[in-house]
């Protein structure tokens, strides 16, 4: 090839924009030390070329008949309209998504890994937006990040944290570390070692405290308990409460209930009693020149 008569194609306009690169040549400059200018003409293939150019372990396989697309560092993506970035990734089945990360499984259909490392994606419908060893079992379940969390239940939830695990349907743990809810439509929003096994019950925080009664409540705290008797029950905080009956209410620590329809206490202060009965109601407590007395 006479490279002034390439030169003179690209001055006459003769330049095109799309080629097949199996079957079009490049014009190349190949280094010769024989020949006085150093450089003898050659030719190598559009694709041929791009394969000696492009990162070895590289690999982009565009928008195909199957309508997936595989780019990055040794993915796999069998999957019909599968997308799969990042490196050692794989999607399994159709229509699933890893869009980076690293050694993440994607097995649900529907499903997507934002990225993160190690995680794996089975339930249908379910994401995973990042962090580490977390799985995704449950049905259009998901979890924003952390490490090592589990979800078994559908449309369930961890936002974060660290060994969490949701087995209940509907049910939410937002973050801490080596929470558990195995009930439906439940929450942990934090703290460690929590257990919350009560229908549409709740623990917001503390370590190592058990709620097994249906929509009960557990503020805060350390090794307080619910049993699955006290339905409708509260422990505001404190340590080693038991509350036993429905409809009670624990404020202190070391409390266990005993009836129903009360609030246990371990000392009560009354700040601004009444010192009359005047426009109280029936039941009210008022001071009678320091006695305690209730409004009849």
């Amino acid at each position: 090839m006479d490279v002034l008569n390439f030169i003179s194609w690209i001055k006459n306009g003769q330049q095109v924009t799309t080629v097949d690169p199996t079957q079009t040549l490049l014009p190349l400059g190949l280094k010769d030390p024989r020949r006085d200018d150093g450089y003898r003409s050659g030719t190598i293939t559009a694709q041929d070329f791009i394969n000696s150019v492009a990162p070895p372990a590289i690999v982009a396989v565009g928008q195909g008949p199957d309508s997936t697309v595989r780019t990055g560092l040794n993915n796999w993506a069998p999957g019909q309209e599968s997308v799969v970035f990042g490196s050692y990734n794989c999607a399994l089945v159709p229509w699933s998504t890893v869009s980076g990360g690293l050694c993440n499984l994607a097995i649900g259909g529907i499903g997507t890994i934002a990225g993160g490392q190690c995680n794996v994606l089975t339930g249908f419908g379910g994401f995973i937006g990042a962090g580490c060893l977390n799985t995704v079992l449950g049905e259009y379940s998901s979890t924003t990040g952390g490490t090592s969390n589990v979800i078994s239940g559908g449309w369930s939830s961890i936002s974060g944290g660290f060994n969490n695990c949701v087995s209940g349907i509907s049910s939410t743990i937002l973050g801490g570390g080596s929470n558990t809810i195995t009930s439906d439509y439940s929450l942990v929003a934090g703290g460690r070692f929590n257990i919350n096994s009560g229908f549409s019950s709740n623990i917001s925080s503390g370590c190592c405290n058990i709620n097994a009664a249906c929509t009960s409540f557990i503020g805060s705290g350390f090794c307080n308990t619910v049993c699955n008797t006290a339905t409708r029950t509260g422990i505001l905080g404190g340590q080693c409460n038991l509350a036993t009956c429905n409809d009670t209410f624990v404020m202190g620590s070391c409390i266990t209930t005993n009836r129903v329809c009360t609030a246990f206490v371990n000392n009560l202060s009354i700040m601004d009693i009444p010192t009359s009965s005047a426009g109280l109601p029936s039941k009210a407590v008022w001071s009678n020149a320091g006695v305690l007395t209730i409004v009849p």
